[in-house]
């Protein structure tokens, strides 16, 4: 702060108005200081190391983030992987049973499963009606056990429609507990599934592994293929039979 003194007249002269005038400078400094103390509400709850592991990644790609592993036999188990080919046509059913998306129900025994490797098989009418829904599904026949499968379909999105995904009763063998993700791209037609078991045990034999609810909007030849599917073996690799196509006339 500047305030300053002077004689009226005199204090204006020029060098001698110093002596009929006085000046005083007075400067003040103020600080603000905040007192910050953190305090933990609670603690963060750690998850247990079979509930660590994620489905992450986009519409048009989910995959599986795994912890670090704990034995080598939950390495193996996370880190197997099976190549994808293509192959011929599977049976189909004349009337199947819409979904039930309610309440899940009991999972069902699994049947035994065959020798050989693990096959993936569709389930569906070999034709539909325009405007009608329709159920496919997805089962698996497998003497190896199974903890995950991670799919991706491909359909026809110009003459289907996705109502409704649910999750089979293969890999809940055992009252196990799943996690199940799904991602529908409409616009490619690209369907990504995500299955896997909580726990380190594995599911084998034959089962449902997903099933799913279409709509026929036009008619034409319908194809629905797997362009990819990954199974995760419980101990060791998995050896995958060739993946199969579904044909489908809709009327």
């Amino acid at each position: 702060m500047f305030s300053s003194n002077r004689v009226p007249a005199l204090g204006d002269l020029p060098l001698l108005g110093r002596l009929f005038s006085s000046q005083k400078d007075d400067y003040q400094r103020t600080e603000l200081v905040l007192a910050i103390t953190p305090r933990i509400v609670r603690p963060a709850p750690r998850a247990d190391i079979s509930q660590a592991e994620l489905w992450v990644g986009s519409e048009s790609s989910t995959r599986l983030r795994l912890p670090p592993p704990s034995s080598p036999r939950s390495s193996a188990a996370g880190t197997t992987t099976a190549s994808v080919s293509t192959a011929t046509n599977a049976a189909s059913a004349t009337n199947p049973a819409p979904l039930a998306l309610g309440a899940p129900s009991a999972p069902a025994p699994a049947k035994p499963a065959t020798d050989g490797p693990t096959r993936l098989q569709w389930k569906a009418p070999s034709e539909v009606k325009v405007g009608e829904g329709f159920a496919v599904s997805v089962n698996v026949n497998s003497g190896t056990a199974l903890r995950g499968l991670p799919l991706e379909i491909a359909y026809p999105s110009n003459l289907l429609e996705v109502v409704a995904i649910a999750e089979g009763d293969f890999l809940k063998q055992g009252e196990g507990a799943t996690s199940f993700v799904q991602a529908n791209n409409q616009a490619t037609g690209r369907l990504n599934i995500g299955l896997l078991r909580n726990d380190s045990t594995g599911a084998s034999g034959e089962g449902t592994v997903v099933q799913i609810q279409f709509k026929a909007k036009a008619a034409g030849a319908i194809q629905l293929s797997f362009t990819s599917a990954r199974p995760i073996g419980a101990e060791g690799a998995v050896n995958l039979a060739p993946l199969p196509t579904l044909d489908i006339v809709a009327k």
